[in-house]
């Protein structure tokens, strides 16, 4: 009865005990049986406290000498961490059987004590036994842990010698084994010479594979697998899938998720996160996203990975997204969580961002930050210039800074270059990793910088005593289903002639135009470039290519792409045939496709048009291949007509910025407000305007206008909301927006800036609002697919749960003013916002200034009683509605409560506080 009760553990799992409370009570012995029984339940429950009760009962009845009950109580302490509770247990039965000695070698295995676990086996040989198959493979997985393959091959000869190499378990743990010591080769031969394999022996080997990166090895191995009808587990195509990932192999990844989704295995949640990771490494983010939207019951794992794939590509605001989204599901994050979180909001410049989240973890989740967590602080604080600070916080910290850490800040002083400071985190670093050749890269890189070469010489040299070797770098292009690699140092490639041969005519062909360009060029400009071409050689590391020159290692950008497109060539595929190309550290952005013949280039300008394929629930993508068409009749003539699909959020950033670098004439967004928002986000970096590439940008305005040649700006509204075009009084129809183009007529329009404390500043064309609609806003996002049903959705989940807020505003750097109980603060460059509603009625994109609008003491009620003013712009008339037309505003919430919501053009951007102003004329746009 307690061993039928015991079997549904979780449900069950204390009746069994309290069926022998009850059996004591009516005065029943109990038998050994009974106890291997309830210890059994206890092993598999974790539940040490029962079981130790139970030991005592033992040690009661008599039967402390039964080895099968006392080889429980072993098992049970092994299992329970409890491994010297064990061994004093183990000590004291005498005499020993041979399950008792394999339980004890198991405990120590289990609990990571390897040379412990052998030393059991070698008091078993003295006591004349050999062991069985269960006792060989508890050792070799003892050598897998400690990473001592020579141990395991003496253990090995032993199981030879023996007879027991031809058993299925102590088979597998040979090559398990192996492969866990980085005898790969070994184990590959321990998995030939097996006569009988089942899935656990085949997935064992290509789990090896995968953990050492060898792709191709692995792939090939499950073809063989499946030819052998032997049908793959979710371990291994997991384990595929991190292969793969490796290899860069988006084809074999593809073909891995059809077999997956075949099988009917994508319900696990193991492949589906290791569909987001393999995804994600392969440059293929939407189909990360894909992966990730298909599991219906995402774990924390699942959450993880995919914050961790936005933030490898530098999508900080959707990582913040995510991890905010994952918040609001209930799912409470771990260390890894908010490392990925961090890590966006350091490669994002989300300085306000990362110290909440940083802040969070131990406030919040009881979590105490790591070193990984201090290194993204600290880098985040770096690229955003703060040196100082993140100084402090180096000295501070509660932990002893590592390498990882170290290497961040040096990083961020050799990007603004302060010496002092990467000096002494230099001086830490050596004493930590003498022998790691990075950090003296690092700082010989440092005083390269700033032309300090007998200290690039001292270091070098110092390095080349200590170090080895740093393994070099290389990329892999896919084109055709078929994996390229390039290296730095190998010249194996047939292309690599066609490569150095690129390099000469480039040198050649800029050598060429600098003789040709004007001769009024500044002295200390041809200083300056001649200075940093012999930086970039003398800093390197190994010795230079001798195809190369001082030149030719400063060719741009926009030649490397070109290099790319003629390897596809020479490699026998079309030009725009699809092309993956990745790297080891980051990923090279998405190009931009021309539908016009490329030899007209030269003579005509290029228009890029932003498609968001997806927008309306894919209505933008149908109805722009439909316009298509008329697009190229009706502008074609004149101009070379550039399509770019956005594969995910914040693609059509990356888009825009080539685009204005490659020297395009106007860039048309294809889709909503928030597609038109990204593209905004492109005309800008690092707070400057993006430009063509060797222009100049400077600034002309006090408020941080600028005066320089950028693309113009259109819109083809096709997205759910559309609210900019209402500004205008733009038609909802596609071929009158390709009219305006046409006509060319252009006008300039201001820009809105917000920024934090500090970071990277963020740029809207429609409205920015704080608190309740910005909460709604951000919960409006997430229904899209209800069109512009989502805001009314959004607006009754953010009132659910919302108070009222005393906010701190400053207008155009006067005197703080304190303004309770608001409900909605709108910053209006435009009128409209939310599907419609003329939120800021008086708003003029031309006029260098914001309306901005107040909402107080709003209650549920008004809202629903007040909609249709909102939605006319006849609100300002409430008595508890105030509005003002400024140039800057300064708004922070006073203390108390959750963070205060802040958004723009429906992207959500964190908490309070934050800096908004105005850029007068920034954009230039088709009217």
């Amino acid at each position: 009865m307690m061993s039928g009760c015991g079997r549904d553990m979780r449900r069950n799992g204390n009746v069994g005990v309290l069926f022998f409370k009850r059996m004591l009570f009516d005065m029943v012995e109990p038998n050994y049986i009974t106890f291997i029984s309830l210890v059994s339940r206890c092993v598999e429950l974790h539940d040490i406290e029962t079981g130790k009760q139970l030991h005592c009962f033992i040690v009661k009845f008599m039967l402390s000498s039964n080895h099968v009950v006392c080889s429980a109580l072993v098992d049970l302490y092994g299992k329970c961490g409890l491994v010297e509770d064990a061994r004093r247990l183990f000590n004291r039965i005498l005499p020993k059987d041979l399950m008792l000695w394999n339980v004890m070698i198991s405990c120590y295995t289990l609990n990571g004590l390897g040379e412990n676990a052998m030393g059991i086996f070698e008091l078993l040989r003295s006591e004349g036994l050999n062991g069985d198959d269960f006792t060989f493979s508890s050792l070799l997985c003892s050598c897998g842990i400690m990473g001592s393959g020579d141990l395991g091959k003496q253990i090995h000869g032993l199981i030879i010698r023996l007879s027991f190499d031809v058993d299925m378990l102590v088979s597998s743990a040979l090559v398990d084994m192996y492969v866990k010591t980085d005898f790969v080769v070994d184990g590959r031969k321990a998995f030939n010479a097996m006569t009988t394999r089942n899935v656990v022996s085949w997935t064992t080997m290509i789990v090896g594979y995968g953990r050492h990166g060898n792709g191709k090895e692995a792939m090939q191995l499950l073809t063989e697998m499946l030819q052998g009808d032997f049908v793959p587990d979710e371990l291994t195509l997991a384990s595929i899938l991190s292969s793969c990932a490796t290899l860069a192999a988006i084809a074999e990844i593809t073909q891995v998720h059809a077999h997956v989704t075949k099988k009917g295995l994508d319900a696990f949640l193991s492949i589906g996160n290791a569909l987001i990771n393999a995804y994600s490494k392969c440059g293929s983010i939407a189909s990360a996203f894909q992966s990730f939207s298909s599991i219906k019951e995402p774990n924390l794992i699942t959450w993880s990975s995919i914050i961790s794939a936005y933030a490898f590509h530098g999508l900080a605001r959707k990582a913040v997204q995510i991890f905010e989204e994952m918040l609001s599901k209930g799912v409470s994050p771990d260390r890894i969580a908010f490392l990925g979180v961090l890590s966006a909001c350091s490669h994002g410049g989300l300085v306000d961002e990362g110290f909440h989240y940083f802040g969070s973890m131990t406030n919040n989740h009881q979590i105490v930050p790591g070193l990984e967590h201090y290194a993204c602080l600290i880098d985040l604080l770096g690229r955003a210039g703060n040196l100082d600070r993140a100084y402090d916080i180096l000295e501070n910290m509660p932990i002893e800074p590592g390498a990882n850490v170290l290497g961040a800040f040096i990083g961020a002083c050799k990007a603004h270059g302060n010496i002092r400071l990467a000096v002494l985190a230099a001086e830490k670093l050596f004493k930590l990793e003498p022998e790691d050749p990075v950090s003296y890269t690092l700082v010989s890189n440092i005083y390269a910088f700033v032309g300090r070469w007998v200290d690039v010489a001292r270091v070098r040299k110092l390095m080349r005593s200590r170090c080895d070797h740093k393994v070099p770098g290389c990329s892999w292009i896919e084109v055709g289903g078929k994996v390229h690699t390039f290296s730095k140092v190998r010249c194996s490639h047939i292309c690599t002639c066609i490569i150095n041969h690129l390099y000469v005519i480039a040198s050649a062909t800029r050598t060429t135009n600098s003789n040709k360009g004007p001769k009024s060029s500044s002295s200390k400009s041809q200083k300056q470039l001649k200075s940093k071409q012999e930086n970039l050689y003398k800093i390197k590391s190994c010795k230079p290519n001798p195809f190369l020159n001082r030149t030719q290692a400063a060719i741009n950008h926009k030649l490397k792409k070109k290099m790319v497109y003629t390897i596809a060539i020479a490699l026998g595929v079309k030009p725009f045939f699809p092309t993956v190309i990745t790297a080891q550290q980051d990923l090279s952005p998405s190009f931009y496709k021309k539908s016009s013949s490329s030899s007209s280039s030269t003579r005509k300008g290029d228009l890029i048009f932003v498609v968001n394929p997806k927008g309306a629930n894919g209505r933008t993508g149908k109805e722009w291949k439909k316009l298509l068409p008329f697009v190229r009749s009706r502008l074609g003539k004149d101009l070379n007509i550039c399509e770019s699909l956005t594969s995910g959020p914040c693609h059509a950033i990356d888009i825009t910025r080539e685009a204005i670098r490659e020297g395009a004439e106007a860039v048309v967004a294809v889709g909503g407000d928030g597609t038109l928002h990204e593209v905004i986000n492109g005309f800008f970096w690092a707070g400057k305007p993006v430009s063509a590439h060797d222009k100049e940008v400077t600034c002309t305005t006090s408020l941080g206008g600028f005066d320089y040649t950028v693309p113009s700006l259109q819109l083809i509204p096709l997205g759910t909301g559309s609210d900019f075009a209402r500004t205008f009084g733009w038609k909802d129809d596609p071929r009158e927006a390709v009219e305006r183009i046409a006509r060319g007529l252009k006008s300039r329009i201001d820009i809105g800036v917000i920024s934090g404390e500090s970071g990277e500043p963020h740029y809207f064309v429609n409205v920015a609002d704080i608190h309740l609609s910005a909460k709604a806003g951000y919960y409006a996002s997430r229904h899209k697919k209800f069109g512009n049903l989502c805001y009314v959705i959004g607006a009754l989940q953010g009132f659910s749960g919302h108070t009222n807020r005393d906010l701190r505003i400053k207008v155009d750097e006067g005197e703080w003013e304190v303004f309770p109980q608001v409900t909605a603060l709108c910053m209006g460059n435009a009128k409209f916002f939310g599907g419609g509603m003329k939120i800021t009625p008086n708003a003029n994109p031309y006029n260098g200034n914001f309306e901005v609008v107040i909402l107080q003491n709003f209650k549920w009620y008004d809202f629903v009683f007040k909609l249709h003013k909102l939605y006319s712009g006849t609100h300002l008339s409430e008595e508890n509605v105030c509005s003002r037309s400024v140039q800057s505003i300064e708004v922070e919430e006073i203390e108390g409560g959750s963070g205060v919501y802040v958004q723009s053009d429906g992207e959500h951007l964190g908490f309070l506080p934050r800096k908004f102003h105005i850029l007068p004329a920034a954009v230039e746009m088709l009217c």
